[in-house]
């Protein structure tokens, strides 16, 4: 997994490239809990994710928890047919925002 880390004003987009799994979900949530001292909007891009398993899954909730515990907010952005599955299969929407790209995350957050 490759995770570039892009600082805005406001808020810090993740590009995540790879599978997110048991190996490569702690990498994850360092980098993004290490942002929360920074920024309380942080925006997960999914896009080059080919593959999340339940340690996924469960890392992106562990992110999520931890903003929201802050009054900040964490979003997923350019999820793929098969990663939805997944979501919808673990039940995991109702826990997640969700947008079609990070443009559109981006332009909820200026309003």
């Amino acid at each position: 997994m490759i995770v570039t880390i892009l600082e805005k004003d406001s808020h810090a987009v993740i590009e995540v490239d790879g599978a997110l799994t048991i190996e490569t979900a702690i990498d994850l949530k360092t980098k993004a809990l290490k942002l929360k001292k920074v920024y309380s909007t942080l925006i997960i891009d999914l896009l080059g994710v080919e593959f999340i398993d339940s340690s996924g899954i469960g890392a992106l909730a562990l992110i999520n928890n931890k903003y929201k515990a802050k009054d900040g907010q964490m979003i997923l952005t350019n999820i793929n047919e098969d990663i939805s599955l997944v979501f919808s299969i673990t039940r995991a929407y109702d826990i997640f925002d969700f947008y079609d790209s990070v443009e559109n995350a981006e332009e909820q957050l200026a309003v």
